[in-house]
């Protein structure tokens, strides 16, 4: 199917499906809409979508499948990590329980983690695994934190779009250190990357400072990472 597609197809439907939910879900908030509405529907297309491409791509594990010394993808996680900074900052500022400088915190350190994989990407280094599970251990951390407040408001459709983006960037955050020591999932990778972009496009709708930031730098983080995995795969020596 990539032979078919390429690459640059899937990738404005990604930013196409990441703009179509941020207008849907802020359309969603005006409305005060209630229960799955139609948004929700075209939630789970997308992510089948998402599943159904996944599934056909080339397996392929090695660290070469992420490696690039593009400037446009150190450009682009560059602006993320300076986006997870803001989101640092607006939560800092609208400090609320104890609980928000764990995430603030874990927001910096995931910044500086994706400064480094850019600078390390385009300078050709090998990037060490460590990097990766540091941004997603924090991804974690920064889960259940949220978790234990968003799970106070008994409608579930005000947090599950943050909920969903946060699982997603932490899922691929995880896989792609797996191409760190040879043991990457493509498939998995590429799949939760695809979702990543959306769901933390639609969480963008509505949020304050911090929401905006962190989101806005998931987006552009799992899109820069979109760009060297969808390289299509023609060897089968490089298959899983």
């Amino acid at each position: 199917m990539e032979q078919i597609l390429g690459r640059a197809p899937v990738l404005l439907l990604s930013l196409a499906s990441a703009v179509v939910a941020w207008y849907l879900r802020t359309q969603q908030l005006a409305a005060g809409e209630a229960g799955l509405g139609m948004f929700g529907w075209i939630c789970i297309g997308a992510v089948a979508l998402f599943a159904l491409y996944s599934f056909f791509l080339r397996p392929r594990k090695v660290y070469g499948t992420m490696e690039t010394r593009s400037k446009a993808v150190m450009g682009i996680t560059m602006v993320s990590a300076v986006l997870m900074l803001v989101g640092c900052a607006g939560t800092m500022l609208a400090l609320n329980q104890m609980t928000d400088v764990l995430v603030a915190t874990g927001s910096a350190v995931i910044a500086i983690c994706w400064g480094i994989v850019a600078l390390d990407r385009v300078r050709g280094r090998r990037t060490p695994v460590g990097l990766y599970m540091i941004a997603a251990l924090f991804f974690a951390a920064e889960l259940i934190c949220e978790f234990r407040f968003w799970s106070r408001d008994p409608e579930i459709l005000d947090y599950c779009f943050d909920l969903l983006a946060l699982i997603c960037v932490m899922c691929a955050t995880f896989h792609l250190g797996g191409f760190c020591f040879e043991q990457g999932k493509r498939r998995m990778t590429v799949f939760f990357c695809l979702c990543g972009v959306f769901f933390s496009a639609a969480a963008l709708a509505g949020s304050g400072l911090n929401g905006i930031g962190r989101n806005g730098a998931s987006v552009l983080w799992l899109f820069a990472n979109l760009l060297p995995l969808l390289r299509p795969v023609k060897k089968a020596r490089d298959e899983d």
